[in-house]
């Protein structure tokens, strides 16, 4: 429970969090009425999708660190409010540095077996366990399909390192004379694009 630390909140935002890993953990998510209860208290699409750019990055400082997950507090679901007003609990990706070979070459590992036998986190151990539901599942598959054939094709990727490069390009210098690194132009993020599996 290590992990579900607030750093803005208050302690019964942690607990109603907590209380929602329980819930998954003491029922069984592939019952329909047990997933419209999780549904209603976490976005299950930005769960989705969070887990599956994660594992494609092969973030390996993650998800025993390096997960920031939040809420807006209106205590009820609402599915009419605006995206991200509704209450559930949704991930932003942060700290990445550990993903996509930048230390060292990783594109061949499988993320997925890391977070299925390796993960214990109360966050990975709600996403095991939704994975027992048909749709999450295919939900899960989806997203990583159409993030496979879209932010993540290749051509796509070299084209935004080179993009990034170039606004960086007048800082290179500056950044490297004060720290004594930064001179990485993307080349180990562009061969891991190319030869991450599908």
């Amino acid at each position: 429970s290590d992990h579900a630390v607030v750093d803005e909140g208050l302690p019964s935002d942690r607990a109603q969090f907590l209380d929602s890993v329980a819930y998954a953990q003491g029922n069984d998510p592939a019952d329909a009425a047990v997933y419209q209860w999780l549904e209603e208290r976490v976005d299950l699409d930005n769960l989705a999708a969070y887990y599956a750019a994660q594992i494609y990055f092969q973030n390996t400082d993650w998800p025993q660190n390096n997960m920031r997950f939040w809420r807006y507090r209106k205590g009820v679901y609402s599915p009419d409010a605006a995206l991200g007003h509704d209450g559930r609990w949704r991930w932003m990706l942060y700290d990445t540095d550990h993903g996509m070979s930048i230390w060292w070459p990783n594109q061949a590992e499988n993320g997925l077996r890391r977070v299925m036998e390796e993960a214990g986190d109360p966050i990975s151990n709600l996403f095991k366990r939704l994975l027992r539901n048909t749709e999450f599942k295919h939900k899960f598959v989806n997203v990583v399909a159409d993030m496979l054939n879209s932010s993540f094709i290749p051509a796509y990727v070299g084209q935004k390192v080179d993009e990034y490069n170039a606004r960086l390009s007048s800082s290179r210098s500056e950044h490297y004379n004060r720290w004594r690194s930064g001179t990485d132009t993307g080349a180990s993020m562009k061969n891991f694009a190319n030869e991450r599996p599908a």
